[in-house]
């Protein structure tokens, strides 16, 4: 069965290249559970209520998982490299913009657009991993080490965010976020493949991914009720 991702790599150095992309997946991770252990802080500042704080729990992470298909899909369309660059700098800017919220409601929108720009991140990393590893065993050995690196970015995360907060300041639990990104958007043209996209893919399915969002949210705001 052909490899889907069938570009040959622009590198020769997969063993730098790798390492760079998955830096950028544990962080993904990394930012949607970072937000548990400064809630107490966040709640301080901006004198929030209950459903205020679930909002700001789930702002990140529903977005995320609802549009990760369709991010696929359009990475599979567009290629990976566009897509890649479009969503680092949609995360890395967001991200500073977090972290300089000024009020709650600018907060919850800045973690939303991390979670837009995550599903977007996630498949293209996943597409260039795909080109640098062309080879079927390879690629299923590389994507095992991936799943592992998506743990310890979530761990890291909940870790990382209570020593920053506690030491220093909420807002800059999301410095890890905003430095990986520009890192990689430095790298990126040097060191990441080429990934053809496949313009005879099929319809992008917009009314679908709204959906499953839809369905997220619904299921997320009857379990924070009790239903």
């Amino acid at each position: 069965m052909p490899h889907p991702y069938t570009a040959p790599a622009k590198t020769a150095l997969p063993k730098l290249a790798f390492p760079v992309l998955a830096s950028v997946q544990a962080v993904l991770i990394f930012t949607i559970t970072l937000i548990a252990a400064p809630l107490p802080p966040i709640d301080e500042e901006f004198g929030l209520a209950t459903a205020d704080l679930v909002l700001l729990q789930v702002a990140c992470g529903l977005p995320y998982s609802g549009l990760l298909l369709l991010g696929g899909a359009l990475s599979d369309r567009f290629g990976g490299p566009s897509l890649f660059r479009m969503g680092l700098w949609g995360f890395g800017l967001s991200s500073l913009g977090a972290a300089l919220s000024s009020s709650f409601e600018m907060l919850v929108t800045m973690r939303a657009l991390q979670g837009v720009a995550a599903a977007m991140v996630a498949p293209a990393a996943v597409a260039h991993v795909a080109a640098l590893y062309p080879d079927p065993e390879k690629f299923d050995g590389a994507t095992a080490r991936w799943g592992g690196i998506s743990v310890l970015g979530a761990a890291a995360g909940t870790v990382l965010s209570g020593v920053l907060t506690t030491w220093i300041s909420w807002r800059w639990m999301f410095a890890p976020s905003c430095l990986t990104m520009f890192v990689a958007l430095s790298l990126r043209s040097s060191l990441l493949p080429v990934v053809r996209g496949r313009m005879q893919a099929g319809r992008l399915d917009f009314l679908g991914a709204l959906l499953a969002l839809t369905a997220l949210m619904s299921g997320e705001l009857r379990a924070q009720h009790g239903e």
